[in-house]
């Protein structure tokens, strides 16, 4: 009866197998349950490390967008900028430009007018300067010059004139008597001047014509006028001179002839000439003038002078 039971209890082979058989599947299933489970923790590890790569690139993208943004803003500034300041460049030149033709059209007005007057000025009459050249002295608080001479001053828009070549400006030379020569006191003297340039014996009236008349040349090129002398006391020999009084002179003639043929021209000086001022040191001068008896105009600025002085003793 034990032994039955016993037989009844112990399991038989199939059974040991079937229950092994089933062990190794649970454990198999074990097994894939696991690996599935590291597989979809990898999965998930690695689709959270693509989201935040996504992210990184997102963020990456929005920030090269905002500084594309932030670039083509300041490019549009500086353009803008550069655009502000070639404007304001264009509008300084215009201004400029506006200005230098403003002063150019005033220059050119002055000039007009200024050759209106000139035009004006060339007119005269026989007594004396034409009323319509005294335009120029408006307003220098000056009587404007009439013809006769004025010893308290006037203003003259009398025209230079004529103006020889350089090949025909006006030179003189006192040839008698010689520089430091020694004259009596009291005894006549001829003073003889010598002048090249300049054709002698053209003389207006002083009293209606004194500087009405513009300089003017002969067929040669050559200024019409006439010569002068003039002598002037320094003082006492051995003494430091200074410039003399224009209005004190001792003696002063025109020579209103025609000069010889070598161009010279002579004039006598009285003995009484220097009584009254004694002895002592002499100035004696020219003084070329031209027809209406103002200063000769040479053509330009570095010549030698037109006149000439000398000193004498007169004891």
């Amino acid at each position: 009866m034990r032994w039955i039971l016993h037989l009844l209890a112990r399991p038989d082979h199939k059974t040991i197998r079937t229950t092994r058989t089933t062990n190794t599947e649970r454990q198999q299933a074990k097994e894939i349950t696991r690996t599935a489970g590291i597989r979809k923790a990898a999965a998930a590890a690695k689709a959270k490390e693509r989201r935040c790569c996504e992210r990184k690139a997102a963020a990456a993208a929005d920030a090269k967008k905002a500084a594309d943004a932030k670039n083509a803003k300041n490019n549009k500034n500086n353009k803008n900028n550069k655009n502000n300041a070639k404007a304001a460049a264009d509008k300084a030149a215009a201004d400029k430009a506006a200005a230098d033709k403003a002063a150019a059209d005033a220059k050119n007005n002055k000039n007009n007018k200024n050759n209106k007057n000139n035009k004006n000025n060339n007119n005269k009459n026989a007594k004396g300067i034409d009323p319509n050249i005294a335009d120029f002295c408006k307003g220098t608080n000056q009587k404007p010059g009439d013809g006769t001479q004025i010893r308290g001053g006037f203003c003259s828009s009398l025209p230079q004139g004529q103006i020889p070549a350089s090949n025909k400006m006006v030179s003189s030379l006192i040839i008698s008597p010689q520089p430091d020569q020694k004259i009596q006191l009291g005894k006549a003297f001829t003073v003889s001047v010598q002048t090249n340039n300049l054709q002698t014996g053209f003389f207006s009236d002083p009293q209606v014509q004194y500087y009405a008349i513009p300089q003017q040349l002969n067929g040669q090129g050559v200024i019409q006028g006439h010569q002068h002398v003039t002598i002037q006391r320094l003082g006492k020999q051995g003494q430091k001179f200074r410039p003399p009084n224009a209005e004190v002179f001792q003696f002063f003639k025109g020579l209103n002839d025609p000069a010889n043929g070598q161009g010279v021209l002579s004039v006598e000086v009285p003995g009484d000439a220097f009584q009254k001022s004694g002895a002592g040191v002499y100035r004696i001068c020219t003084m070329s003038g031209a027809f209406g008896h103002q200063p000769l105009v040479m053509p330009v600025a570095q010549r030698g002078a037109q006149d000439d002085c000398i000193r004498v003793n007169v004891q």
